[in-house]
């Protein structure tokens, strides 16, 4: 990895990753200070006269708990998604637009070899978006601990965090590996980000007809399950570790693609 090419890019993500680690990190806190038997009642109100909405969302769940209460309102979408769209800005300033001018073909007239350079961009926004996943789930476990100290299961929610990360690093390398692999830049973008939001759609219809024992085949979003990770279980911890090594499997697909591109525009 060239450390120069890592910090250049790295630096250049801050402002985004700034941005979206703060706005969920304050929807965090604005979630936790919700739990409250009023609340409770007001959202099971407002569940009982939209439940499709809800179901879409992922909100359809028990939030009679503190962690059952933050993972409906914070892991069915917010902490999907959020983190996305970080990826989606990390690889289009780190690796779409510069292939797109030719800047990437001025960094490989530098001694350094195309895999390495591409390794070095991989690192740098895989780097931003486990931040941004890791300080929303931090957010979410202090403001809920200091508001309610003692109540929060925070086993539960440390291996679903852990979950979530292995999660986005899933969703990284399938936008890396379109963004390195191809060379028009609306589908390098796209390619991958389209899927992924693809994904989610499928789950959202899937979970609106109530179809989640076949949708969920449909959709690697089903591989993410916060409420069986809080529960301990052995196929959720299993799956969220095959997301870890299909990350690292398509970050490094996505590193080797790149290195056997013709950079020539």
């Amino acid at each position: 990895m060239i450390r120069a090419v890592f910090a250049r890019e790295l630096r250049g993500s801050l402002g985004a990753l700034a941005v979206v680690s703060a706005s969920l990190a304050c929807c965090a806190v604005a979630i936790a200070s919700m739990f409250s038997p009023e609340t409770a009642r007001m959202l099971e109100d407002l569940k009982a006269a939209m439940p499709e909405l809800y179901d879409a969302f992922g909100m359809g769940n028990d939030t009679s708990t503190l962690t059952g209460f933050l993972l409906n309102y914070l892991y069915g979408f917010l902490f999907t998604l959020g983190p996305l769209a970080l990826t989606l800005l990390a690889v289009s300033r780190s690796a779409v637009r510069p292939a797109a001018t030719g800047e990437l073909a001025n960094v490989l007239a530098s001694p350094h070899s195309k895999s390495t350079v591409a390794a070095s961009i991989a690192a740098a926004v895989i780097a931003s978006v486990l931040a941004a996943t890791a300080i929303s789930g931090l957010a979410a476990v202090i403001a809920a601990e200091a508001l309610f100290p003692g109540v929060l299961d925070l086993a539960a929610m440390a291996r679903v965090n852990l979950g979530l990360l292995a999660f986005q690093l899933f969703m990284a390398g399938i936008c890396l590996l379109s963004a390195l692999a191809l060379r028009r830049p609306s589908a390098a973008l796209w390619a991958g980000g389209g899927l992924c939001l693809a994904e989610y759609l499928v789950q959202m219809v899937a979970q609106i007809s109530g179809t989640e024992s076949w949708g969920r085949f449909l959709t690697f979003f089903s591989l993410f399950d916060p409420y069986a990770l809080a529960a301990s279980d052995a196929g959720a911890i299993g799956a969220a570790v095959c997301l870890a090594l299909l990350g690292a499997a398509l970050t490094a697909g996505a590193v080797a693609a790149f290195s056997r591109r013709d950079l020539c525009l």
